[in-house]
């Protein structure tokens, strides 16, 4: 139910708004996460913007190409694990003309739900959040 719900609201958000700016939904989520950081490591930015290794390589050197990220590499080292993934300020210029409209489209449904509904949803997803990040994997076998 988690994961169907999250790629609907991804279709139903994100990619609108996304396409609307010559994005995809990967470059948005990197986007916004190195936005936020400025710069990071790329296993960082993999771990932040919950993908996989190879998403995440793909989708930065497309964002490269474009000139909204600008990787570096460790003393040389082309390695993925060890560059450091930087937003430029064509990226950063991007990220500020595209977030008024993610804002605007999340909070309007959001407020399709009411305010009792939100209040659960959030204390719901906290406690979830918190028990995956306290405990390892579960894997229903007990």
């Amino acid at each position: 139910m988690v994961a169907r719900t999250a790629s609907a609201l991804r279709r139903t958000i994100t990619l609108p708004y996304a396409e609307r700016f010559g994005l995809t939904v990967s470059e948005w989520r990197m986007l916004s996460v190195l936005a936020e950081a400025g710069e990071m490591s790329f296993s960082e930015l993999v771990v932040q913007s919950v993908a996989d290794k190879a998403q995440v390589s793909r989708t930065l050197k497309l964002m490269q190409e474009r000139g909204l990220v600008a990787l570096e590499g460790s003393e040389g080292n082309p390695r993925w694990k060890q560059l450091r993934c930087r937003i430029t300020a064509k990226g950063k210029a991007l990220y500020e003309e595209v977030m008024p409209f993610a804002q605007r489209s999340q909070a309007a449904m959001l407020l399709t739900l009411s305010r009792e509904e939100r209040i659960a949803m959030y204390r719901a997803l906290k406690r979830l959040r918190e028990v995956c990040e306290r405990s390892g994997p579960i894997d229903g076998s007990e």
